[in-house]
């Protein structure tokens, strides 16, 4: 009997351990998983950022090229976060 209760001991003392182990690295890597989620994320971000601009740059060579004046208006003042007016005040005075 005193045999049995000897094992019996032990292996509670190991699977505490080991649920402790466990544990302790489940945490870890649930930190590194959320570390590297938010590396991605930001450079997700900032690709997707390089993007739009580019797409931005892009329209605005498109309408100038077309001669859509006005949607290239539009397009400057939105990226430069002005009024369309600046750019037309700045156009009349070019074609002058």
């Amino acid at each position: 009997m005193e045999k049995f209760i000897k094992i019996l001991i032990i292996t509670v003392i190991v699977g505490f351990i080991g649920y402790f182990a466990y544990n302790k690295i489940i945490n870890w890597h649930k930190k590194e998983l959320v570390s590297a989620i938010s590396q991605e994320r930001n450079k997700f971000e900032e690709k997707t950022w390089q993007l739009e601009e580019e797409i931005r740059k892009l329209e605005e060579e498109l309408a100038l090229k077309k001669g859509n004046r006005s949607r290239a208006i539009i397009a400057l003042s939105l990226r430069y976060n002005t009024s369309p007016q600046v750019f037309l005040r700045n156009d009349l005075r070019s074609n002058s």
